[in-house]
């Protein structure tokens, strides 16, 4: 089970964020955790998981920015990158969301193939393996 948590205090909150988030901290748990479970029915779970750092992030910045608006806080720390909007980022990195993974299914064997007579089918079925592991980036 992946456990969020924000553990940020009052000094030097900017050099943190870009250690713990946008450093190879968060992205790289939060990556590996969504590579772990893609093959799951997991995007409604991704989606709640983005909304849930999302509001931690967003409770944090508020706290952190006291006597600002929320959206002063809101367009300090997340921009719009590429389609997205509100991503937490700075000019050069960002941190990844759980939706970002691309969710893979599994395909089923054929039941009326044998492996001793339809070779064609299987050696084909080998390739496909191959390249659906070699796609997944880590």
């Amino acid at each position: 089970m992946l456990k969020i948590s924000l553990n940020l205090g009052s000094a030097g909150e900017i050099a943190i964020i870009q250690t713990a988030f946008l450093g190879k901290g968060a992205k790289s748990e939060i990556k590996g955790w969504a590579q772990y479970h893609n093959h799951a029915v997991s995007s409604k779970v991704f989606s709640k998981l983005d909304h849930i750092v999302f509001n931690m992030l967003l409770t944090w910045a508020k706290r952190r920015h006291s006597n600002k608006g929320v959206w002063w806080t809101i367009r300090r720390y997340w921009h719009i990158v590429g389609t997205r909007k509100y991503v937490f980022s700075t000019e050069n990195q960002k941190l990844e969301m759980f939706s970002d993974v691309k969710i893979v299914r599994h395909r089923l064997a054929k039941l009326d193939k044998n492996p001793f007579i339809d070779k064609d089918y299987f050696e084909k079925w080998k390739v496909r393996k191959y390249y659906r592991k070699k796609n997944i980036t880590y």
